[in-house]
């Protein structure tokens, strides 16, 4: 289960664009699951975790400060 932060703080400081990446990635779209069934990606509307956005979360993992070229990366750890 991936959660994306999809709050206003996380959108401005390149939000859209982890989105984005995040979507082309995994081939999916706002509460879709892949057909394996190994990911599930999720909006939420906030985090919490403002200071550090933008933020997803990978079943137990925090990731922020993200920026899109840290996606492909950060998925790669899950395979």
């Amino acid at each position: 289960m991936i959660q994306f932060c999809e709050s206003a703080p996380c959108h401005v400081v390149g939000g859209r664009e982890v989105w984005k990446t995040l979507r082309e990635e995994l081939k999916l779209e706002a509460n879709e699951t892949s057909p394996d069934g190994k990911w599930t990606l999720a909006t939420t509307s906030c985090l919490g975790l403002c200071s550090v956005g933008p933020v997803i979360i990978i079943d137990d993992d925090v990731y922020g400060n993200l920026t899109p070229d840290q996606i492909p990366g950060i998925l790669a750890r899950y395979s």
